[in-house]
């Protein structure tokens, strides 16, 4: 059983007496009782910044027979606490806590106590009460605490966010104040306004707002879902319409430098995966109703829609560019995958190779095939490796894989039993696994040769960084803090396009933003 008691903290200061034993008056009798002192052990001390609960407050639980005391002293700018003595009044237990000062370690914060009784105590929890009584101290009141000032400055600033903002309490000359970060926010009235950063400073013993720095971060760009990306040129993205209750897709382009927008493609159909090849002339795209699947191209520069589906084939599922001129296209019926590759050249296709072997993801260099294959049961798939004469090997279990170059592969790989998903890279020619990351990573792509660009979500929120790795050096070159896993990076701008879900009051929209990460960026 757990009991929380808020408790009424007492500033003077006692003189303690050399005995072990004192009588102290109670405030509802006259008779007197004794003050024993009782035998403890302090098992952790901390110091948190979470100023969640600023009020003085003491957990009590049962644990191996003994009393635990979880002892919160509210906010005291120290360096830490000492448990000076605990003492049993009848019921009531009282602990008598002094604090440091270390001028060079002196903070705001809120000293908690792990305390273990180390004398029996009959009582039940619910019966017992406590007391602190602060020998050198005296604990800081604020009106609001850290969830509360948050709450009132969105309301203020009528604002929306979806991570965490850094909280900092903080002692400017005489006063106490709040110093709070907002990043990647959103504006609640206007849906289609750039996101932004929001620096606020208040008073923490009032709450009143001194002073605060707003800054545009990003453009909007428009309503809609990335889909594709041609480096340093175009993003490419979906839109879904609907209009007296018919729904249609359409597909659309964006011009980094310009900002021009334009439509390329319109569907009754729902559009399932599109993309780019490498040269950015054609876009390659698959489009689903209830019971087939079509493959159509997309030559930009007329403006000209190709259907190349494989005849006798309806349920193509998977599609990635092989190199500028050649498509790889799995059909997936049933049990059984096979693979074509389309020459937009030749306008030829080729059956390549059928698997017994339902193929959930996959990718392709040259000759080679890295690919997954579907379990409903687990997160965790086998992955196969299809060499230059399709012999195949199963080389290890997870997701997402990927070739970086010609020798390795990167996949993602789950530890179920912390939920965290972790990047691995496996050399071909020696069959063998030669790094992993220890991050949650949810999303990556390989950005240059000696670049892999990842997107981690480390507490399971809505808070993501997005991080450039240097695969052979192993060092982590650049982190940014984002608020969406979808997205896809600019380097030579440092920019990020990114695609943001934004609750509204009739429904939910779906926007795409240009981001400058600079503005973004998290020390190392």
């Amino acid at each position: 059983m757990i009991k929380k008691l808020f408790l009424l903290v007492a500033v003077t200061v006692l003189m303690v007496g050399c005995s072990r034993i004192r009588k102290v008056p109670l405030s509802s009798t006259s008779k007197t009782v004794e003050e024993q002192i009782i035998d403890y052990e302090v098992e952790k001390i901390i110091l948190s910044k979470g100023f969640q609960s600023i009020n003085p407050m003491v957990e009590a639980i049962r644990e191996g027979g003994k009393l635990k005391l979880i002892v919160s002293t509210g906010i005291v700018e120290c360096s830490g606490i000492n448990i000076d003595k605990v003492t049993k009044t009848g019921n009531t237990i009282t602990l008598y806590i002094s604090a440091l000062f270390d001028n060079s370690k002196t903070q705001f914060a809120i000293p908690q106590a792990t305390v273990i009784i180390e004398e029996p105590i009959e009582a039940k929890i619910e019966n017992l009460s406590f007391n602190i009584i602060p020998q050198n101290y005296e604990p800081i009141s604020l009106k609001f605490n850290r969830n509360q000032i948050i709450y009132k400055i969105r309301g203020e600033f009528k604002i929306e966010s979806n991570t965490t903002p850094q909280v900092e309490l903080i002692k400017n000359e005489d006063s106490i104040q709040w110093n709070i970060i907002f990043t990647n926010l959103i504006h609640k009235k206007d849906s289609k306004s750039p996101l932004s950063n929001l620096k606020v400073t208040a008073d923490a013993l009032s709450g009143e707002i001194l002073d605060y720095d707003k800054e545009t971060i990003s453009t909007y760009i428009d309503e809609g879902y990335l889909m594709g990306y041609l480096p340093n040129k175009l993003v490419l993205y979906k839109k879904i319409h609907s209009n007296n209750d018919i729904q249609y897709d359409s597909l659309w382009t964006y011009h980094v430098n310009t900002g021009e927008k334009g439509k390329i493609y319109t569907t009754k159909y729902k559009i399932y995966s599109a993309s780019f090849n490498p040269k950015g002339e054609y876009i390659s795209l698959i489009e689903k109703d209830d019971s087939k699947a079509e493959i159509f191209l997309v030559e930009l520069s007329k403006m000209i829609t190709y259907k190349i589906t494989p005849p006798d084939y309806f349920h193509p599922k998977l599609l990635k560019w092989k190199n500028d001129n050649e498509l790889c296209i799995i059909d997936v019926d049933g049990e059984k995958s096979t693979i074509f590759t389309y020459n937009i050249v030749e306008n030829r296709l080729k059956k390549e190779l059928e698997l017994n072997k339902v193929i959930e993801s996959f990718d392709i260099l040259e000759n080679m095939i890295v690919f997954t294959e579907a379990d409903e049961l687990s997160i965790n798939k086998n992955i196969f490796l299809l060499d230059g004469n399709m012999n195949m090997e199963q080389i290890g279990t997870g997701f997402k894989p990927a070739f970086f170059d010609d020798k390795n592969i990167v996949y993602l790989t789950n530890d179920e039993d912390i939920s965290k998903n972790m990047m691995k890279f496996y050399n071909i020619e020696k069959n063998s696994i030669m790094n992993s990351l220890d991050y949650n990573i949810v999303n990556y792509y390989k950005l240059n040769d000696e670049t892999i660009l990842f997107v981690e979500n480390a507490n399971f929120s809505n808070e993501y960084s997005l991080i450039k790795y240097h695969v052979s050096d192993r060092s982590v070159i650049a982190k940014y803090k984002v608020n969406s896993p979808n997205l896809f990076y600019n380097p030579d701008e440092e920019k990020a396009y990114i695609s943001l879900t934004i609750s509204g009051s009739d429904r939910n929209m779906n926007n795409i933003y240009c981001v400058d990460l600079n503005k973004l960026s998290i020390s190392n």
